[in-house]
């Protein structure tokens, strides 16, 4: 397919999506519809680069999936370095990317917003079905310096990434709607490295900023929009001493948290930054609570920033709550 006619398809397919951070909260009645396929069964396919399982590649096994499946399906990706970049649409839901190593099971790609056509574009998985799950894999982007460079982008409700390590240098993980769940992951890159507009808890990651740069850049558009960022019990490192900001507003309504984290020396002391605009300050919403070491001290925070009371801080440790969904009912 040529280039331009492959960018007309996606953005025929963006038009068919809800706008960004702003996929719509199901009704009471039907949450359990939608954190389980409706009878209850899996299929798992298998994707092995020596031609042992169903197919030799992820995309593949993807093309593979009925769409609007009513069923979960698996797909088990046997250990070895898969070069490709994959595409989950909006009309299969219910997929499961899983590895049995993350260490071993690396999918990369070197995509970029210049060539690609914009951020949007670059990630190496790009995730747009509900209820997808990832399991023990490397997402990568490969491109390093120069442009924008996704490893994963996911604009889907219900969602969890799980013991998987999220690699790159200028916005490695595009989080961009709906509700997301990072849970015992590894994170790292060094400009804007977790972005985008989803309502995400990350819990008991490690997140890792291999340069001087931004660990977070959230762009909630409106005070009342229903996202923004908790980054909870979670480790904080980098590759120099006060190199890297915690966050700064990619949009003015910005909203973060950092809570109960661990943060090394790498932090620098004001910890948030205004992205050039003193406005921002007056609109952002950038918060910490109880968090320990070098990068913690609030001597030289940024007044501008939140410290939470105890009282404050309890919607944020009762993170389900601040998700507004549990993923264990994920099926």
């Amino acid at each position: 397919m040529h280039a331009n006619l492959r960018r007309f398809c996606f953005l025929l397919l963006l038009c068919a999506l809800p706008l960004r951070g702003q996929i719509p909260v199901p009704s009471t009645a039907a949450e359990r519809a939608l954190d389980a396929p409706g009878d209850g069964t899996a299929v798992t396919l298998t994707v092995a680069q020596d031609g042992s399982g169903d197919y030799r590649t992820i995309q593949a096994a993807i093309d593979a999936i009925p769409s609007s499946v009513t069923h979960r399906t698996v797909v088990h990706i046997r250990p070895g370095i898969y070069r490709e970049r994959v595409n989950i649409p909006v009309l299969k839901p219910w997929v499961t990317l899983k590895g049995d190593d993350a260490s071993k099971t690396v999918l990369t790609a070197s995509a970029n917003a210049a060539k690609d056509g914009g951020t949007f574009n670059s990630g190496t998985i790009s995730v747009f079905g509900r209820g997808f799950i990832a399991e023990n894999l490397t997402f990568e982007n490969s491109f390093g310096k120069g442009s924008q460079a996704v490893a994963l982008v996911i604009n889907a409700d219900r969602t969890i990434v799980r013991h998987c390590r999220l690699i790159g240098f200028q916005d490695t993980l595009y989080a961009n709607g709906g509700r997301q769940l990072y849970e015992e992951d590894s994170i790292e890159g060094a400009v804007d490295f977790i972005f985008g507009n989803a309502l995400a808890v990350f819990l008991h990651d490690k997140i890792h900023s291999t340069a001087p740069g931004y660990l977070v850049a959230q762009s909630r558009t409106t005070p009342d929009q229903p996202s923004g960022y908790l980054i909870l019990d979670s480790e904080i490192t980098g590759s120099g001493p006060a190199t890297t900001f915690l966050a700064r507003p990619w949009r003015r309504y910005s909203k973060v948290v950092f809570a109960r984290c661990s943060m090394d020396n790498s932090i620098r002391p004001e910890g948030w930054d205004n992205w050039r605009n003193p406005d921002n300050e007056l609109t952002a919403y950038f918060a910490e609570y109880k968090s320990q070491g070098a990068g913690a001290e609030r001597a030289g925070r940024a007044p501008w920033g939140h410290e939470l009371t105890s009282q404050e801080a309890a919607h944020y440790l009762d993170w389900k709550e601040f998700l507004g969904w549990d993923p264990a009912m994920l099926k």
